[in-house]
């Protein structure tokens, strides 16, 4: 009687996960929210979101829960559910986490640098926005180029954490009465430091770095104190 033959489980390719409704919900609502179209105290309505991605209402419900835990929507009661207004003390606790990630980033430039061409379409996509005077897309350009710095670390994980929080710093942007100026005036200050980091000045690219950071965390905790209502 001929053997059976057993299933070689090593030979079977690995399945991408496939994201739920509600995964694909909270990314939906999490990327308005990154590219400055949902502003802080905006409503967040079941019934209308559930209309606009066309799924249903538990499904709008489990996607704003996500969101909670991520600090990006609050509900109030007998109110709804509203997109999240940072506090000075959101800003200081997200500048210190950019610090870190940011920093140690640049470090990693000690021993390996930035891949060729490394920063080099979000600059351009960014200069074009500001020439544009398209100052939202010009401040989403700027945060994806933070997030291509922490990329020097190769880690997946904190590719994930950074780009969450960068979502969250969005709402402490969205707080500043000029922001043409603002990201402008970032916009040069990232080009100079990718410059640096090509040419390999570590040093002074922390140096740099650490006094950049302090002084975008000093502005945009003024703004958020300035909107805080007293």
């Amino acid at each position: 009687m001929a053997s059976r033959k057993q299933l070689d489980l090593a030979s079977l390719t690995t399945l991408t996960p496939v994201p739920t409704a509600a995964e694909r919900t909270a990314q939906a609502i999490r990327d308005a929210i990154f590219e400055g179209n949902v502003a802080s105290g905006t409503g967040l309505p079941e019934t209308m979101l559930s209309e606009r991605l066309q799924v249903s209402r538990p499904t709008v419900r489990e996607a704003l829960r996500m969101l909670m835990g991520e600090k990006l929507v609050t509900y109030e009661q007998n109110r709804g559910v509203f997109v999240r207004a940072l506090t000075e003390a959101d800003v200081a606790d997200i500048y210190a986490s950019r610090r870190l990630l940011e920093l140690s980033a640049v470090d990693t430039v000690r021993y390996a640098a930035p891949p060729p061409g490394a920063f080099d379409d979000t600059l351009a996509a960014a200069a074009a926005a500001r020439d544009e005077k398209d100052y939202r897309t010009l401040g989403t350009e700027n945060l994806r180029f933070h997030a291509e710095l922490v990329a020097l670390h190769y880690s997946p994980r904190l590719d994930e954490f950074f780009l969450r929080l960068m979502t969250e710093m969005r709402l402490g942007f969205l707080a500043l009465d000029d922001p043409g100026t603002f990201h402008a005036s970032y916009h040069l200050r990232n080009r100079r430091l990718a410059s640096m980091l090509h040419d390999g000045e570590v040093s002074e690219s922390r140096q740099f770095l650490a006094e950049y950071l302090a002084e975008s965390a000093e502005e945009v905790v003024d703004a958020v104190a300035a909107k805080t209502p007293t």
